[in-house]
This record gives C-alpha cells, sequence and structure tokens, in this order.
C-alpha cells in the first residue's frame, strides 16, 4: 500500500520534470535560431563585400598594370629622353666653351691657368695651359653642335680625371678625415658630377638634335634618341 501511495506521489513529479525540461529546450531553441538566422545573414553579407572587394581590386590591379601613367612611373618616359639629354649636352658644352675661352683670351684667367700649372708641377706650363684651355673650348663648341660627342666627352673625362688627381684631392679635399667624410668631399666635387654627365652622355647618346644624329641617319644607322 505503501508502495503505491510512494508511485502515485512521484508520478506528478516526473512529469513535471519533463514538462520542465521541454520548455527549456523550447526556450533555448527560441534563443539559438534567430542567433543563428542573425549570424548566417551575418556571414552572407560578409561574403558578398568580400567577393565586390576582391573584384574591385582585381580591376583596380588591372586598371594599374595598363596604366601609362603607371608605365611612365615604373620604368620612365623614353619617348621623351631626348630633352634632357639635349639640356645637359647643351649646358655642359657651354660651361666648358666659356671656361676655355676665358683661360684662353682672359689676359688674368691665362696667368691664372699657367701659376696653377707651374705649382702643381706641369711640364711645359705654358704651353700645357694653352693646350688645356684649347680642349676645353673647342670642345664645349663640338657639344654643343653635337658633333663627335663620344669622342669629346671621353677627352674631357681624362682632363677631368687628371684635374681631380692633381689639383682637388691634393689642395681641396682636407687632410686626415675618415673614409666616409673623404667620400662626401669627393662626390662633392664638380668634376665628378662632370664625369657623370659625360658617360651618361656617351651611354646615350648626344640626342636627335645634334649633327651626329643627321650623320647617323645619313649613314643609315638606327638611332632612337
Amino acid at each position: 500500500m505503501t508502495g503505491l501511495v510512494t508511485c502515485l506521489q512521484t508520478a506528478p513529479r516526473k512529469k513535471t520534470l519533463k514538462y520542465t525540461h521541454l520548455q527549456v529546450e523550447i526556450k533555448i531553441s527560441q534563443h539559438l535560431v534567430p542567433t543563428a538566422r542573425k549570424t548566417l545573414k551575418a556571414y552572407e553579407a560578409f561574403k558578398i563585400k568580400l567577393t565586390v572587394r576582391i573584384q574591385l581590386y582585381k580591376k583596380a590591379l588591372m586598371f594599374t598594370q595598363n596604366s601609362p601613367l603607371t608605365k611612365k612611373i615604373l620604368v620612365g618616359a623614353h619617348n621623351w629622353e631626348w630633352i634632357p639629354i639635349l639640356v645637359a649636352r647643351v649646358s655642359l658644352g657651354l660651361f666648358f666653351s666659356v671656361s676655355g675661352y676665358n683661360k684662353l683670351f682672359v689676359p688674368e684667367r691665362h696667368a691664372d691657368l699657367i701659376n696653377l700649372m707651374k705649382e702643381i708641377g706641369v711640364p711645359f706650363h705654358e704651353l700645357m695651359a694653352i693646350f688645356l684651355a684649347s680642349v676645353e673650348f673647342f670642345g664645349g663648341l663640338l657639344l654643343i653642335a653635337g658633333l663627335f660627342s663620344t669622342i669629346v666627352a671621353i677627352i674631357l673625362i681624362i682632363v677631368m680625371i687628371v684635374a681631380i688627381t692633381t689639383v682637388e684631392i691634393e689642395h681641396v679635399i682636407p687632410k686626415g678625415i675618415g673614409p666616409l667624410d673623404w667620400l662626401s668631399w669627393f662626390i662633392y666635387l664638380p668634376q665628378v658630377l662632370y664625369i657623370i654627365l659625360f658617360v651618361w652622355l656617351i651611354t646615350t647618346g648626344p640626342g636627335r638634335f645634334s649633327l651626329d644624329y643627321l650623320i647617323a641617319d645619313k649613314l643609315g644607322i638606327n638611332n632612337h634618341n
């Protein structure tokens, strides 16, 4: 009899417990389903945005690769290369022709050059002064005209090297300085810049506005400057 009473008392509790678990599961499901839907929607939106951005990036990359501006920035504008070549050649020609003219025809400058030749121990200093001034004067005129430009550039490079080794290093660059300071002074020398420009003109040629270009064209030699 007691067992029957106990069974009758526990039966409603079991039903109530099952019902409570069911309510909890329903509430959890009601909470998780909307959250899962929101997460899925957010993922789909992110996926769409990512796809759009990738497509835009690909289009921008294709545009950049095919852009003339990008090509000019990265590899230069070779069709306009004749302008700096012309400016550099004529500027160097003017500088050396004027310098040579002053050393040849201005008495004070000619005397200064002779005295410099004496100081550095150049033999036949008067004759060498006239020779050096003539090389600068006529070489500068040839550079302006663009005639025999490579030969003139080589000759003037030799002149600049002699000037650097006999005058600039001995009398301009300070003694007893460190290697980096010495290199800074050396690169700062104007003769070094002239040598760099001459080497550049030798490799590029005198440009289309030069007598060398006309001669090359008459000889049938391809010239792309």
